[in-house]
């Protein structure tokens, strides 16, 4: 009787082929160090660049006037985000995308309530611990105002910002007759620079518990009115494609411009060092309105002509368009002549040729039937 380990035997049956040891642990080792080591190799030659998030901080110290400008904008509901419609305001006529009575945005109405006032600059400055005595009478002010009152304090102040000084994060703004704009706008900016902006909208309003919010909602369409949401002077138009953009060689006036678009939009803008344009990465990192990640093509394609480039409601001609495109993928195992294109074409006699070259080898070559010779 032998005493040593008994021999192994395979319970698989059905393979005749060869065998040889195979270690799983020591392959899984293996490969976890050339991962720890070669991803970050990899990822530092080949990634995008990372540059910081914005943030209301820089832009406030960057760009002041600016700042300022689409602060008012957001008090005066002059800006691009308080006229947008729906879902952040009711259907209002022109603004709403739709050809007549076919209209989601108006289906669905403002579920998004938003108010710029009250959500961007009002709540910010009641919640700061910083806010000084006479911040709360000049939000009362001016929430009581007539509308023609507002418009008359909006034009004085704007006026005299234009001729504003900017130092060490204070601005000296002639007097006028501009009623309470001057110390909400104050604390705004005081708010902002000190990166108390940032933590109000980083915080959760409708569950106080959870201290951190991902919903950037609100701060993204903030910073998306800067520069007048990219129409303003200092946003020059990229032709043929009519977006908001500025140029790459385009020098900011100092204290005013388009600040957000040239921070974070266009791929040739100062803080990507252009990394990311057509003559790098093209339009696999992209990460400004054209053409997107390779994958969106499908969908921005509708975007480059006829109702997409030119019309209001271009989001809903894409949406229709892409949909259209789609339902032949989605309902293929059920449309005559378009499922029998891989039989048709043979096309898995190519992707599973090493499989056919295997069995052909196993088998041998088919026989050749015998011919019968007539007698």
């Amino acid at each position: 009787m032998s005493r040593g380990p008994a021999t192994w035997k395979s319970s698989d049956v059905a393979w005749a082929g060869g065998r040889r040891p195979y270690d799983l642990v020591k392959e899984i080792l293996l490969w976890f160090v050339v991962l720890i080591i070669g991803i970050p190799i990899l990822a530092w030659i080949f990634a995008s660049p990372d540059p910081p998030a914005v943030t209301f901080r820089a832009w406030a110290q960057q760009s002041p006037k600016d700042f300022i400008n689409t602060t008012l904008s957001e008090v005066n509901k002059t800006s691009l985000s308080a006229g947008y419609g729906p879902p952040y305001e009711p259907a209002a006529g022109t603004a709403t995308q739709g050809w007549g009575f076919f209209s989601p945005e108006k289906w669905f109405g403002a579920y998004l309530a938003l108010n710029t006032y009250t959500d961007f600059v009002a709540k910010p400055l009641s919640t700061a611990s910083n806010s000084t005595s006479q911040v709360a009478p000049a939000l009362s002010a001016w929430s009581a105002a007539s509308a023609s009152q507002q418009q008359s304090w909006s034009k004085a102040y704007q006026s005299a910002l234009q001729n504003a000084a900017f130092t060490s994060g204070a601005y000296d703004v002639a007097s006028g007759s501009y009623g309470p704009l001057g110390t909400i706008l104050s604390a705004q900016y005081a708010l902002a620079l000190s990166g108390g902006l940032d933590n109000f909208f980083d915080a959760n309003e409708t569950n106080p518990a959870i201290w951190y919010s991902n919903d950037q909602t609100w701060p993204m369409l903030y910073f998306g009115d800067s520069g007048q949401g990219g129409g303003g002077p200092d946003c020059k138009s990229a032709e043929p494609k009519q977006q908001n953009r500025i140029s790459p060689t385009q020098k900011l006036p100092p204290g005013y411009g388009c600040w957000y678009y040239n921070q974070a939009v266009i791929n040739a803008s100062p803080r990507n060092a252009g990394y990311l344009a057509g003559s790098t990465w093209g339009i696999t990192n992209e990460i400004g309105n054209f053409p997107g990640a390779w994958w969106l093509v499908p969908y921005t394609v509708w975007y480059q002509f006829g109702p997409g480039l030119t019309s209001q409601s271009a989001d809903l001609f894409a949406m229709i368009c892409t949909g259209l495109v789609s339902i032949p993928f989605l309902f293929l195992p059920w449309i005559p002549g378009l499922r029998d294109i891989p039989k048709l074409t043979r096309v898995y006699k190519l992707m599973w040729s090493d499989y056919y070259k295997s069995v052909k080898r196993e088998h041998g070559p088919t026989p050749t039937p015998a011919q019968r010779v007539a007698g």
